[in-house]
């Protein structure tokens, strides 16, 4: 699946996630680098970008969820 980024400030990725981090495989930006929870958490996107679309490999389907806002 690919998704957007919709909020307006960049934010970071594990912190975001955070709620649905069981369901994640694996999350790729447009330059290659990937947040992989898996693996320690390892994290090269940093910040999720605004307006930036990434590519989601999930371990299960999530029916619902919103980017909170971390601050």
């Amino acid at each position: 699946n690919t998704v957007g980024y919709t909020l307006r400030d960049p934010q970071n990725v594990v912190e975001t996630l955070e709620p649905i981090v069981d369901a994640i495989k694996i999350i790729k930006n447009n330059d290659g680098e990937f947040y992989w929870p898996e693996m320690g958490p390892f994290n090269q996107i940093g910040d999720f970008v605004p307006g930036q679309g990434y590519l989601l490999k999930m371990n299960y389907s999530i029916d619902s969820y919103f980017f909170p806002v971390i601050e």
